[in-house]
């Protein structure tokens, strides 16, 4: 099997995506180069006991950098003061704290890895045979250093050819169109994932087997979104069928969540079951929305962050398609504004293709709609 590891390093988000054998098998998204680095998924740390609620059954920890929030561990008890080695469980988000576990490993932790080999590490692409990475000149060569291996520069266009956008599209979206009909909707939750079968397009449930074939047939790609998307935790699928007749179904999906080290629970008399996923940090819809009321998913919205990276990948992939034409990037109110306290951001472009681009704040244009001319 071949595979490479496809990285886009921008001002303000930092994108991975797995390759292999020309399918995307896996997909990260971290903080750009311009924004601050946090506690990060996996990572050790030598933390100090900072505070303890015994009320909360936890202890509030210095990170260094940040705070950190750890479930008192059992009968051990700690001491404020007391330095510990600790692995971050979840980042810190949205207000939340960095939540942290004492690592099994006591020992003290070596360098921080830099954050293109920590995306390479979550991944799990440390053996591919090739990267590629689009980012800014000066960048690119300090990546070299850090990441070693065969590395190849690549174009603002690296995610679009490879597929890759697509990928991380449906895996942003709420619902995803299977072949023959049937659709899955993901629903994320902060104590659940329900994952919703609909076979009513099918234009086939009516004959016998039909609707088990098309269960057993959506399991891969059930078992690759959630991958994909990073979801972790409990996850619940409803398959439209019921306990005596989903026996082959359930033996299916027990099959593919042995292979990525899930447990799989009983299905019920109504055709639920349930699976454990490991949680390995923030689910990719995490870490590009916030609590809202609406879009992209009820109770969801993209955050000011994400809707400034896109708009500014959207505009690189036009300035380097037209290397003498001057643009303009029309922008919603909020996007426009966050951009221009954020003038960094756009440096690196200017840097790039020179003072070739203007911003435009577009007063009627929509939250989630930026645009080139």
């Amino acid at each position: 099997m071949s595979a490479r590891v496809l990285i886009d390093y921008g001002p303000v988000e930092t994108r991975a995506a797995l390759q292999e054998d020309d399918v995307i098998t896996g997909l990260w998204i971290g903080p750009g180069f311009a924004m601050p680095r946090p506690a990060m998924a996996g990572e050790r740390f030598t933390a100090r006991v900072e505070a303890i609620d015994k009320k909360l059954g936890a202890a509030f920890v210095d990170l260094g950098d940040e705070q950190g929030f750890l479930p008192l561990p059992g009968k051990q008890a700690l001491q404020e003061g007391q330095e510990l080695v600790v692995e971050v469980r979840t980042p810190a988000r949205g207000g939340k704290l960095a939540s942290v576990r004492l690592s099994p490993d006591q020992k003290e932790p070596e360098a921080r890895q830099s954050l293109l080999s920590h995306s390479m590490t979550q991944l799990g692409g440390e053996g591919a045979e090739e990267i590629l990475l689009h980012a800014p000149v000066d960048k690119f060569i300090e990546a070299k250093s850090s990441l070693g291996g065969s590395i190849a520069h690549a174009g603002p266009d690296l995610f679009e050819g490879a597929g890759a956008e697509e990928a991380f599209e449906q895996a942003l979206s709420r619902v995803v169109d299977l072949p023959g009909g049937a659709r899955l909707a993901f629903d994320e939750a902060e104590a659940v994932t329900a994952i919703d079968m609909d076979i009513s397009a099918t234009g086939g449930q009516s004959k016998a087997g039909a609707v088990a074939k098309a269960c057993r047939a959506a399991i891969p790609a059930i078992a690759r979104q959630i991958s994909l998307r990073g979801i972790g935790g409990q996850v619940v699928i409803d398959f439209p069928v019921t306990r005596r007749d989903g026996k082959a179904i359930h033996a299916a999906l027990q099959e593919a969540a042995k292979t990525k080290g899930w447990r799989c629970h009983p299905l019920s008399d109504a055709g639920l079951v349930a699976l454990t996923v490991a949680r390995q940090g923030w689910s990719l819809l995490d870490y590009v929305t916030e609590p809202a009321a609406n879009a992209p998913v009820p109770g969801r919205e993209w955050t000011l962050d994400h809707l400034a990276a896109k708009a500014l990948r959207l505009t690189e992939r036009s300035l380097d398609a037209d290397r003498a034409a001057r643009l303009e990037l029309l922008l919603p109110p909020a996007v426009h504004a966050h951009i221009e306290a954020h003038k960094g951001w756009v440096q690196p472009l200017y840097d790039t293709y020179g003072n070739r681009l203007t911003l435009i704040e577009d007063a009627g244009r929509e939250r989630d709609r930026a645009d080139v001319r």
